[in-house]
């Protein structure tokens, strides 16, 4: 989704700094939302900010000589009509680069043929009003039509405009607008301000995923546990990894190493999780656990038996221990990708994030390794 941002939205909070929208842009990645701010809203909220600056420098120094008049003292003004000008090119610069550092999108100004601004004008179509003042409104709704041509409809428009731009539902002649582009009025919803769009999209999400955290760390989800998953499902996933090629590349050695089962499950752990997609949810875990390893029986020699052991421990899984029976413990962080089908939940990836362990031999007829 796309939330575009106005000007009121932009001068509701001139620094971004407000709880708004700091939730609003620490959870764009997460949520998947692409914020953007025409252009035009980007020099109009810093036009606004030089324009009260100078304002505000203007009262400060007439304030200054009011005082002086009743104590033969003049305090220094808190803001001098000299440094407004270089205070206004301050906050430009701080605006851009936290929109930069935010990922926020600056959209270019619109191509618009004179002729036809000058026709909307003349009908008072919005966002004109009938005095005719609106242009900058008027730019400002044509790069969200040129978004919706070029990205699709699924847009959120943050104004708190309502008079030119609609109140909850696009004004009649934004709305036939976007019927020329053959979008309806609802593929653009409108939110007066970033908490309005934060209650609706983002508050939702994020006790969502604090739900299902909690869900995943109690283990208590009816049709899915991690525990369980690991038990069943971790060799197999083993195998047909990266970690799992690894293994089978013994082979040169003559060797063919695999991982049978989960002998047994130490502890398990639930680190974050995150919605990365619509239904696609990914979960870091971590996890120690007793694997077996099995070694195929081929009569190797002496010297290929070292080579398949010097091997592995160039995979920096630690050194192989010969003694039978000591514990040895694999340590495990992985990322589950797992598909919500309404109630139902299913691993459909796994990304190994690290894996360190170490290796016993045990000789018990056949030739296999276990690693703890």
């Amino acid at each position: 989704m796309w939330v575009v941002l106005d000007t009121t939205a932009i001068l509701a909070d001139p620094r971004l700094e407000g709880g708004a929208f700091r939730m609003l842009l620490a959870s764009a990645r997460r949520l998947h939302l692409d914020i953007a701010l025409p252009r035009v809203v980007l020099d109009e909220a810093c036009n606004y900010a030089r324009e009260q600056l100078q304002d505000i420098a203007v009262r400060s120094e007439k304030l200054s000589r009011e005082i002086e008049k009743f104590t033969a003292k003049r305090p220094e003004p808190a803001l001098l009509v000299a440094e407004a000008l270089a205070a206004a090119t301050g906050y430009r610069k701080l605006l851009e680069a936290k929109l930069r550092a935010a990922g926020v999108r600056l959209l270019p100004y619109p191509r618009l043929a004179h002729k036809a601004v000058v026709a909307r004008d003349l009908a008072r179509r919005k966002p004109f009003k009938r005095d005719g003042t609106g242009y900058r409104d008027m730019l400002i709704w044509h790069t969200v039509l040129q978004l919706v041509e070029r990205a699709g409809p699924a847009i959120a428009f943050v104004t708190a405009n309502t008079k030119d731009f609609g109140d909850g539902r696009l004004h009649d002649d934004l709305a036939q607008d976007l019927n020329t582009l053959g979008c309806s009025s609802e593929h653009i919803s409108l939110f007066r301000t970033v908490e309005d769009f934060n209650s609706a999209h983002v508050l939702p999400h994020l006790k969502k995923e604090e739900e299902l955290l909690k869900a995943l760390r109690d283990d208590t989800l009816p049709t899915f546990s991690i525990p369980r998953w690991i038990h069943n499902m971790l060799p197999f996933a083993i195998t047909f990894s990266e970690v799992g090629d690894l293994f089978a590349s013994t082979e040169t050695a003559g060797n063919v190493v695999s991982v049978t089962k989960v002998l047994r499950l130490h502890e398990w752990h639930v680190n974050d999780t995150r919605i990365v997609a619509q239904g696609l949810i990914a979960v870091v875990i971590s996890a120690v656990v007793v694997l077996d390893i099995h070694i195929s029986e081929h009569e190797n020699s002496e010297r290929e038996r070292e080579e398949a052991i010097s091997f592995i421990e160039q995979l920096g899984l630690g050194k192989i221990d010969e003694a039978a029976g000591q514990p040895n413990f694999a340590r495990l962080r992985l990322t589950l990708l797992i598909a919500e089908m309404g109630n139902h939940y299913e691993v459909v990836d796994v990304i190994f994030n690290h894996i360190s362990t170490r290796f016993a031999v045990v000789h018990k007829g056949e030739k296999s390794w276990r690693r703890l």
